[in-house]
Protein backbone atom coordinates (compact mmCIF):
# COMPACT_ATOMS: atom_id res chain seq x y z
CA UNK A 1 0.00 0.00 0.00
CA UNK A 2 2.84 2.35 0.91
CA UNK A 3 4.64 1.44 -2.32
CA UNK A 4 1.56 2.35 -4.36
CA UNK A 5 1.33 5.67 -2.55
CA UNK A 6 4.98 6.44 -3.30
CA UNK A 7 4.44 5.67 -6.98
CA UNK A 8 1.41 7.95 -7.04
CA UNK A 9 3.43 10.76 -5.47
CA UNK A 10 6.24 10.30 -8.01
CA UNK A 11 3.81 10.37 -10.90
CA UNK A 12 2.22 13.52 -9.52
CA UNK A 13 5.60 15.21 -9.11
CA UNK A 14 6.53 14.26 -12.67
CA UNK A 15 3.22 15.69 -13.86
CA UNK A 16 3.99 18.94 -12.04
CA UNK A 17 7.45 19.14 -13.60
CA UNK A 18 6.01 18.50 -17.04
CA UNK A 19 3.34 21.16 -16.48
CA UNK A 20 5.94 23.75 -15.49
CA UNK A 21 8.04 22.94 -18.57
CA UNK A 22 4.95 23.37 -20.75
CA UNK A 23 3.88 26.61 -19.09
CA UNK A 24 7.16 28.50 -19.46
CA UNK A 25 7.52 28.26 -23.28
CA UNK A 26 3.80 28.94 -23.71
CA UNK A 27 4.07 32.27 -21.90
CA UNK A 28 7.32 33.28 -23.58
CA UNK A 29 6.12 32.38 -27.09
CA UNK A 30 2.95 34.46 -26.65
CA UNK A 31 5.02 37.47 -25.56
CA UNK A 32 7.46 37.00 -28.44
CA UNK A 33 4.57 36.77 -30.92
CA UNK A 34 3.09 40.07 -29.73
CA UNK A 35 6.48 41.79 -29.95
CA UNK A 36 6.91 40.42 -33.46
CA UNK A 37 3.57 41.78 -34.63
CA UNK A 38 4.24 45.17 -33.05
CA UNK A 39 7.48 45.37 -35.00
CA UNK A 40 5.66 44.43 -38.19
CA UNK A 41 3.11 47.19 -37.60
CA UNK A 42 5.88 49.78 -37.54
CA UNK A 43 6.51 49.03 -41.21
CA UNK A 44 3.44 51.13 -42.04
CA UNK A 45 4.63 54.26 -40.24
CA UNK A 46 8.31 53.96 -41.06
CA UNK A 47 9.42 57.26 -42.69
CA UNK A 48 12.12 55.37 -44.58
CA UNK A 49 9.39 53.36 -46.32
CA UNK A 50 6.47 55.76 -46.72
CA UNK A 51 7.79 59.22 -47.54
CA UNK A 52 6.23 60.44 -50.81
CA UNK A 53 2.95 58.54 -51.05
CA UNK A 54 -0.05 60.64 -49.97
CA UNK A 55 -1.31 59.82 -46.48
CA UNK A 56 -4.77 58.78 -47.67
CA UNK A 57 -3.28 56.23 -50.10
CA UNK A 58 -0.96 54.52 -47.64
CA UNK A 59 -1.55 50.94 -46.61
CA UNK A 60 -1.90 50.35 -42.88
CA UNK A 61 -2.69 47.53 -40.49
CA UNK A 62 -6.30 47.66 -41.64
CA UNK A 63 -5.28 45.86 -44.85
CA UNK A 64 -7.54 47.77 -47.27
CA UNK A 65 -6.89 50.08 -50.21
CA UNK A 66 -8.56 53.50 -50.36
CA UNK A 67 -8.27 54.21 -54.07
CA UNK A 68 -11.08 55.48 -56.29
CA UNK A 69 -11.30 54.63 -59.97
CA UNK A 70 -10.19 58.09 -61.05
CA UNK A 71 -7.16 57.87 -58.73
CA UNK A 72 -5.76 54.57 -59.99
CA UNK A 73 -3.28 56.12 -62.43
CA UNK A 74 -1.98 58.47 -59.75
CA UNK A 75 -1.67 55.66 -57.25
CA UNK A 76 -0.12 53.05 -59.53
CA UNK A 77 2.03 55.44 -61.55
CA UNK A 78 3.41 57.38 -58.59
CA UNK A 79 5.50 56.51 -55.54
CA UNK A 80 2.63 54.76 -53.72
CA UNK A 81 2.97 51.46 -55.57
CA UNK A 82 6.68 51.15 -54.88
CA UNK A 83 6.41 52.27 -51.27
CA UNK A 84 3.49 49.94 -50.57
CA UNK A 85 5.50 47.02 -51.93
CA UNK A 86 8.36 48.06 -49.65
CA UNK A 87 5.99 48.09 -46.66
CA UNK A 88 4.77 44.58 -47.51
CA UNK A 89 8.34 43.36 -47.89
CA UNK A 90 9.14 44.84 -44.48
CA UNK A 91 6.21 42.97 -42.89
CA UNK A 92 7.27 39.72 -44.56
CA UNK A 93 10.83 40.10 -43.29
CA UNK A 94 9.64 40.74 -39.74
CA UNK A 95 6.70 38.36 -39.35
CA UNK A 96 6.92 36.13 -42.42
CA UNK A 97 3.59 34.40 -43.17
CA UNK A 98 2.15 34.68 -39.67
CA UNK A 99 1.03 38.32 -39.94
CA UNK A 100 -2.67 39.08 -40.43
CA UNK A 101 -4.19 42.48 -41.10
CA UNK A 102 -7.16 43.57 -39.00
CA UNK A 103 -9.54 42.54 -41.80
CA UNK A 104 -8.12 39.02 -41.70
CA UNK A 105 -6.07 39.25 -44.90
CA UNK A 106 -2.58 37.84 -45.21
CA UNK A 107 0.34 39.71 -46.74
CA UNK A 108 0.06 37.50 -49.81
CA UNK A 109 -3.63 38.36 -50.31
CA UNK A 110 -2.94 42.10 -50.01
CA UNK A 111 0.01 41.83 -52.39
CA UNK A 112 -2.18 40.01 -54.93
CA UNK A 113 -4.88 42.67 -54.58
CA UNK A 114 -2.27 45.36 -55.18
CA UNK A 115 -1.02 43.57 -58.29
CA UNK A 116 -4.53 43.18 -59.66
CA UNK A 117 -5.52 46.77 -58.93
CA UNK A 118 -2.45 48.16 -60.69
CA UNK A 119 -2.52 45.72 -63.59
CA UNK A 120 -3.39 46.77 -67.14
CA UNK A 121 -6.12 44.17 -67.59
CA UNK A 122 -9.89 44.45 -67.17
CA UNK A 123 -9.53 44.29 -63.38
CA UNK A 124 -7.36 47.39 -63.13
CA UNK A 125 -8.61 49.54 -60.26
CA UNK A 126 -10.15 46.54 -58.48
CA UNK A 127 -8.23 46.11 -55.24
CA UNK A 128 -10.20 43.12 -54.04
CA UNK A 129 -9.04 41.04 -51.09
CA UNK A 130 -9.73 37.47 -52.17
CA UNK A 131 -9.33 35.69 -48.87
CA UNK A 132 -11.51 34.16 -46.20
CA UNK A 133 -12.24 36.33 -43.17
CA UNK A 134 -11.39 33.70 -40.57
CA UNK A 135 -9.63 35.79 -37.96
CA UNK A 136 -12.22 38.51 -37.33
CA UNK A 137 -15.09 37.38 -35.15
CA UNK A 138 -14.59 33.80 -36.33
CA UNK A 139 -16.96 34.34 -39.25
CA UNK A 140 -16.91 31.54 -41.80
CA UNK A 141 -17.61 33.75 -44.79
CA UNK A 142 -15.86 35.82 -47.40
CA UNK A 143 -14.91 39.35 -46.43
CA UNK A 144 -16.34 40.59 -49.71
CA UNK A 145 -19.42 38.72 -50.77
CA UNK A 146 -21.09 40.32 -53.80
CA UNK A 147 -19.93 39.42 -57.32
CA UNK A 148 -17.83 41.90 -59.23
CA UNK A 149 -19.80 44.22 -61.49
CA UNK A 150 -17.83 46.82 -63.43
CA UNK A 151 -21.01 48.41 -64.72
CA UNK A 152 -22.33 49.15 -61.26
CA UNK A 153 -21.96 52.73 -60.10
CA UNK A 154 -19.74 53.11 -57.06
CA UNK A 155 -21.59 54.53 -54.03
CA UNK A 156 -19.88 57.23 -52.03
CA UNK A 157 -18.77 56.67 -48.46
CA UNK A 158 -16.86 59.64 -47.15
CA UNK A 159 -15.18 60.07 -50.54
CA UNK A 160 -13.12 56.88 -50.10
CA UNK A 161 -13.62 53.25 -51.07
CA UNK A 162 -12.20 49.98 -49.96
CA UNK A 163 -11.17 48.68 -53.35
CA UNK A 164 -13.73 45.92 -53.43
CA UNK A 165 -14.53 44.14 -56.68
CA UNK A 166 -18.27 44.63 -56.31
CA UNK A 167 -17.61 48.33 -55.75
CA UNK A 168 -19.71 48.37 -52.59
CA UNK A 169 -18.49 50.37 -49.58
CA UNK A 170 -17.00 48.67 -46.58
CA UNK A 171 -19.59 47.52 -44.05
CA UNK A 172 -18.70 47.11 -40.42
CA UNK A 173 -19.02 43.46 -39.43
CA UNK A 174 -20.70 43.41 -36.04
CA UNK A 175 -18.73 43.15 -32.85
CA UNK A 176 -15.57 41.96 -34.54
CA UNK A 177 -15.58 44.41 -37.44
CA UNK A 178 -13.47 47.45 -38.03
CA UNK A 179 -14.86 50.71 -39.32
CA UNK A 180 -13.47 53.10 -41.88
CA UNK A 181 -10.11 54.62 -41.04
CA UNK A 182 -9.75 52.66 -37.83
CA UNK A 183 -6.07 52.14 -37.07
CA UNK A 184 -6.19 48.90 -35.13
CA UNK A 185 -3.01 46.95 -35.50
CA UNK A 186 -4.18 43.44 -34.82
CA UNK A 187 -1.76 41.40 -36.82
CA UNK A 188 -2.09 38.90 -34.02
CA UNK A 189 -5.78 38.54 -34.84
CA UNK A 190 -5.00 35.66 -37.16
CA UNK A 191 -3.44 33.88 -34.21
CA UNK A 192 -6.37 34.38 -31.82
CA UNK A 193 -7.38 30.75 -32.09
CA UNK A 194 -3.87 29.57 -31.30
CA UNK A 195 -3.47 32.00 -28.42
CA UNK A 196 -6.82 30.97 -26.96
CA UNK A 197 -5.72 27.36 -27.07
CA UNK A 198 -2.55 28.46 -25.29
CA UNK A 199 -4.58 30.20 -22.61
CA UNK A 200 -6.72 27.09 -22.16
CA UNK A 201 -3.58 25.01 -21.78
CA UNK A 202 -2.19 27.44 -19.23
CA UNK A 203 -5.45 27.30 -17.26
CA UNK A 204 -5.40 23.50 -17.19
CA UNK A 205 -1.78 23.50 -16.08
CA UNK A 206 -2.44 26.02 -13.32
CA UNK A 207 -5.40 23.97 -12.10
CA UNK A 208 -3.19 20.91 -12.06
CA UNK A 209 -0.52 22.73 -10.08
CA UNK A 210 -3.10 24.07 -7.65
CA UNK A 211 -4.67 20.67 -7.05
CA UNK A 212 -1.42 18.77 -6.73
CA UNK A 213 -0.45 19.72 -3.12
CA UNK A 214 -3.79 18.61 -1.62
CA UNK A 215 -3.58 15.34 -3.52
CA UNK A 216 -0.09 14.72 -2.19
CA UNK A 217 -1.24 15.39 1.36
CA UNK A 218 -4.13 12.95 1.02
CA UNK A 219 -1.74 10.27 -0.12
Amino acid sequence: MALASQRSVRLLVLAQAFAICMLIPCCSSSKEAMELFERACHCFDNPNIYSQCAEEFRLNAEGAFHVQRNEVDEYCGGPCLEETNLALECVEEVAAESFRFSNGASVLAVRQALGTGCSYGPDRGTFEIRERKDCVGGADEYYYRKPRDHEQEKPAVGGRYYGEGSQQPYEQQGAGGYGEGEEYCSGAAGRLGGERRGYYLQTIILLLLASAPPLILTL
